[in-house]
């Protein structure tokens, strides 16, 4: 996972920002505290050569006022209108279910789609790119416990404490910011519980489903490649 922030490979393709269908090439992750989404997305961006955007740097990008100067240089209003009409379509308004989204937030999500080869994890990525391949990855509270204690070293009570709260806040900000409906009623293109997979398994099966998922977007968008 990237360390550090590294501007140039964000803006590298902005210059000639073109939200084209067609040629998107982003993976967003939506998941449970503890489910392994993260070794996961490790896991696909070893395989496919791409870059992993966790909630963390996502937040770290939208706060720097450096990184934003460059990225609301490099995506002007034109463009920053075309790529959100797909997100804003979604919602009839600008205000996402009643709260007012990130804009720098959302610009940044943008940059990111504009340089391609992404897998954004959280933030609602999958809300904002509508044409990406959705992933949603999950397991059994038990297991999720487990996986806290052995990773994060945690004791059984401060696992089960943790995600409770993990779960709680995750679906009070998505519901805030989407609303319920769309929040309940999200189509995933693929779900994986990770109760019996591995993260060579879940990484793999992706992979699969990204490649159909291209070609489909081909086909559906014929035009734009012409």
């Amino acid at each position: 996972m990237t360390d550090t922030i590294d501007t140039k490979s964000i803006l590298k393709n902005s210059e000639e920002l073109n939200f084209n269908p067609a040629n998107l090439k982003i993976i967003t992750i939506s998941r449970t505290t503890g489910s392994g989404a993260s070794i996961v997305a490790q896991r696909l961006a070893e395989d496919m050569g791409w870059t992993v955007w966790d909630r963390n740097l996502l937040l770290s990008l939208a706060k720097d006022a450096n990184i934003q100067k460059e990225i609301f240089r490099v995506i002007d209003e034109k463009h920053l209108d075309e790529a959100s009409s797909y997100a804003y379509s979604l919602f009839g308004d600008t205000t996402l279910g009643g709260m007012v989204y990130t804009r720098q937030l959302a610009r940044t999500i943008w940059a990111i789609c504009a340089a391609n080869k992404a897998i954004i994890i959280g933030r609602g990525a999958n809300f904002i790119v509508p044409n990406a391949l959705h992933v949603r990855i999950d397991a059994p509270f038990g297991v999720r416990t487990e996986n806290m204690i052995k990773f994060e070293n945690m004791t059984r009570e401060e696992a089960e404490k943790s995600l409770k709260v993990a779960d709680r806040d995750r679906r009070n900000f998505l519901v805030k910011a989407f609303g319920k409906d769309k929040v309940d009623t999200f189509p995933f293109d693929l779900q994986l519980n990770m109760n019996r997979l591995t993260k060579d398994d879940a990484s793999q099966l992706i992979t699969l489903a990204f490649a159909q998922h291209e070609a489909k977007l081909k086909i559906k968008y014929a035009d734009y490649l012409l």
